[in-house]
């Protein structure tokens, strides 16, 4: 996912891999996995929906899936994926005929929308004494609404910026680092403009507009849109001007995966990301990235935590069968493979030193420093329309043809009506 929109609880990580927990896994493929004592002799062919970007990240997930038979001979399960935005249709859709797979993903913004289309993990958690003690705790809230957990999640992360290095060489500068201004972002941005070369990718983000005011989820309140309010306007209009006014950015395109191309092709220098686009920087660029956290305000640094996970869709005819093949696709062995390609930034915390191997740098660091501070992101019944409306006028707004009051009435006036989603009473599950 590039283009990105993913509050009671501390987002910071683990203590364990603090500790060196970590260093228990070695290798990504060298986790041991034991069989639990209720695997089962019975015959099943699971189907897993899910979403990927590039054909190393489908490479990812099919290795993932063939752990399963490892663990239950007696289970199989076929991928099949399509693009982050056509699973947010499709899956309605084949929801509507009762024709869902089994298993499927689950990301954080959708638990309003879709995740009625999701059996409780809860009772499969109480039976099977099933731990969620290695899992980051905000990831386990932000994937359960009303007090069910819909998905076991498999990453999590800070939404920062990612960054060429040798375009910031090339024009002798600097590279970032934590605690950069807004004004020494400016004054790259424009540096890094010129010559076929854009100082930053063009986008509306959520993310990038809490930076800018300080108010996280400026635009919804108890639970409602609520768009046309001067704080998230200017959070918008500040990230239009880059384009519209500043022209530090390539004209935007709605082509599919433009965005991805266009950054990894070199030809601009920063954009807003996660850790879960590791493996396509690795992949397709032929340049070192950076990240760096969003640039200091008056108010400091601020964003927020995000992720996914996987549930068992209402369709399944075998729950058991998809509960034994889940526990597989997110536990230590599988997600420290995903770790260590750079498809995810583990939500089981032991493995998050692998991501931090494959990525070099000071990348970790800067996850460290950004978790500390992340929020997790409110969200609506209604979030599918939304996102519908964000993307329909945002290159409107960024080539100045509306005004941020505009955009922000327009979005509002399309994402409809809904309802806001919290997790709940979760102590049962947590053990608290």
């Amino acid at each position: 996912m590039r283009l990105l929109s993913k509050k009671s609880d501390n987002a910071r990580r683990h203590p364990a891999v603090a500790t060196g927990v970590a260093m228990t896994v070695a290798l990504a493929g060298s986790v041991a996995t034991a069989t639990p004592s209720w695997a089962s002799s019975s015959t099943s062919n699971l189907t897993w929906f899910f979403w990927t970007g590039s054909p190393g990240e489908t490479a990812v997930w099919q290795h993932n899936a063939s752990l399963v038979t490892q663990v239950y001979p007696n289970l199989h399960v076929s991928l099949v994926t399509t693009s982050f935005t056509d699973f947010w249709s499709k899956l309605p859709i084949e929801a509507s005929t009762h024709s869902m797979p089994c298993l499927a993903g689950l990301q954080y913004g959708y638990v309003g929308a879709d995740g009625s289309l999701f059996m409780p993990l809860n009772s499969f958690i109480q039976k099977y004494h099933y731990s969620l003690k290695p899992f980051e705790t905000t990831m386990i809230r932000e994937l359960s609404d009303n007090g069910n957990l819909l998905a076991l999640p498999y990453d999590f992360g800070p939404v920062v910026i990612a960054y060429n290095e040798n375009l910031f060489k090339q024009k002798h500068l600097a590279l970032p680092q934590d605690g950069w201004t807004w004004s020494q972002f400016l004054s790259d941005a424009k540096a890094l403009t010129g010559g076929g070369t854009y100082g930053y990718l063009p986008a509306v983000s959520l993310e990038l507009a809490y930076n800018l005011t300080g108010t996280p989820d400026a635009y919804v309140q108890g639970g409602k849109f609520n768009l046309t309010n001067p704080t998230f306007e200017k959070g918008v209009q500040l990230q239009a001007a880059l384009d519209y006014q500043d022209h530090v950015t390539p004209a935007f395109s709605e082509a599919p995966n433009w965005a991805t191309e266009e950054f990894d092709s070199g030809k601009v220098a920063m954009e807003v990301n996660g850790p879960w686009s590791l493996i396509d920087f690795k992949g397709l660029s032929n340049f070192p990235v950076g990240w760096v956290e969003f640039p200091s305000t008056a108010s400091g640094m601020h964003t927020y935590n995000e992720g996914s996970g996987f549930g068992i869709t209402k369709d399944c005819s075998d729950p058991t069968a998809a509960w034994k093949a889940l526990t597989v696709l997110v536990n230590q062995q599988a997600l420290a493979y995903a770790g260590a390609r750079g498809r995810a930034f583990p939500a089981w915390l032991a493995d998050d030193d692998l991501w931090t191997k494959f990525a070099g740098g000071n990348a970790g660091q800067v996850m460290e420093t950004a978790l500390a501070k992340a929020q997790p992101q409110e969200v609506t019944t209604n979030w599918t329309a939304f996102q519908t409306a964000l993307t329909k006028y945002e290159p409107l707004v960024l080539n100045g043809s509306i005004s941020a009051a505009k955009f922000a009435t327009e979005v509002q006036a399309s994402s409809g009506s809904g309802t806001g989603i919290a997790p709940g009473n979760l102590s049962s599950l947590l053990g608290g």
